[in-house]
């Protein structure tokens, strides 16, 4: 996960960017994922992209057409996801659905090597 944080990251500084939500809009996706993976491991995969897609939309939004810093947007998306998140898991750690393929995904491994860091490679490479 990290590994993955740090390529969006990359983009971010290297254009002159600061994004203070990341932790904070990792942890909603994070929650998002667990949440959903009773539904299935594609189900979970998607809802959590699409949490941090939508935030990151938010963000992207509200610097460009209302013109805010990002310091200033990206701060307040971080205490806004971290609340949200805590919210959605009612201050308590989500346990995800063990019995699904999101399990699997997160902790399996493909033909010797981990899944996540084959997804991380995926990443680097594309």
């Amino acid at each position: 996960m990290f590994l993955l944080i740090s390529i969006g990251m990359v983009f971010v500084t290297i254009t002159g960017g600061i994004n203070l939500s990341v932790g904070a809009v990792a942890a909603l996706a994070s929650v998002v994922s667990a949440l959903a993976s009773p539904y299935g491991g594609m189900v979970a995969v998607l809802a959590g992209a699409g949490a941090g897609l939508a935030v990151g939309v938010l963000n992207g939004m509200v610097i460009t057409h209302m013109r805010i810093l990002p310091f200033i947007v990206t701060l307040a998306t971080s205490l806004g996801a971290r609340g949200l998140a805590l919210l959605l898991g009612h201050n308590d750690a989500v346990a995800i659905a063990s019995d699904t393929s999101f399990a699997n995904f997160g902790q399996g491994d493909l033909f010797g090597l981990p899944i996540p860091g084959l997804v991380s490679l995926a990443a680097i490479v594309g």
